[in-house]
């Protein structure tokens, strides 16, 4: 990593082991250099988990989040504010959760307006249609069979030049180019409702899966620290999406060490390295 930017970079031990949400915020507030850059950690479902520090192997792909950030003092306290409010109504939202609805005309009769514009903002499902959820499933299902085979093979030809070593890989993937096409067009289905939801772009998807996430483990009454780690990854994506001018999702290649970037997860980039 760039020594030079280390002094605006959260470093993942600080996101995992210590804060709070409302003191992430602060961290995030206090590492924002004067000219807005932030970089932070981020932790993918499947290949990018908490820990993983090292990108050399793709169990623990290196992935930042690079933003520039317009935030005062006010600001930082207005996020805060508005991110514990958040907090609040989702947990409300937790105690009733297997009373909840799928349509906001049913689940006005047992909300308070504020609790069903958060339900209808952060917790509503998304629409799947016109996708096929089976196929959705099988699909997934098929990426996980084969995910080892690929991490396999990823260790015997990391040393090969980059030509080969994606030759090698890929043929470990029954996945057709056509069903790679449709789970990631049903990605970005989902990221354009997220986006549409917030009216925003940074991090809305994340913000909104987030939020849905926090929302079913507090129902499930899981324990603390699982919540406060979730929470925590609600309070960044907010603010990210309240206060950043510029944002982009950074990742290093585990086989050339390029640095790659991507504007929203599920771009052609990001599915050229997993597969």
């Amino acid at each position: 990593m760039n020594t030079i930017l280390d002094s605006a970079r959260i470093v993942d031990n600080e996101f995992i082991n210590m804060r709070t949400p409302a003191e992430y915020i602060d961290l995030m507030f206090e590492r924002t250099r004067e000219d807005g850059l932030l970089i932070e950690p981020f932790f993918d479902d499947m290949d990018r988990r908490p820990g993983t520090a090292s990108a050399d192997h793709p169990k623990s792909l290196r992935f930042e989040h690079m933003c520039i950030m317009d935030w005062s003092e006010a600001d930082r306290g207005r996020v805060k504010a508005e991110f514990e409010s958040l907090y609040r109504a989702l947990s409300e939202l937790a105690g009733q959760y297997d009373r909840l609805a799928d349509t906001e005309e049913e689940n006005a009769k047992q909300l308070t307006p504020e609790l069903l514009r958060v339900w209808n903002t952060y917790v509503r499902k998304f629409s799947v249609k016109p996708f096929d959820l089976d196929r959705i499933s099988d699909i997934r299902e098929r990426c996980d069979l084969c995910r080892e085979d690929w991490f396999d093979a990823h260790e015997m030809a990391k040393e090969l030049p980059e030509e080969q070593y994606n030759e090698m890989t890929r043929i470990f993937s029954d996945i057709s180019e056509d069903e790679w096409t449709y789970i990631w067009a049903y990605r970005d289905m989902l990221i354009e409702q997220a986006e549409q939801r917030l009216d925003r772009v940074p991090m809305a998807f994340d913000l909104v899966t987030r939020a849905q996430r926090l929302t079913r483990l507090m129902s499930l009454h899981v324990p603390e620290f699982m919540i406060q780690y979730e929470a925590r990854r609600v309070a960044q994506a907010y603010a990210v999406l309240s206060c950043a001018t510029q944002f982009e999702t950074r990742v290093i290649n585990p086989v050339t060490r390029e640095i790659m970037s991507w504007e929203k997860t599920g771009s052609p980039e990001y599915r050229d390295l997993r597969m």
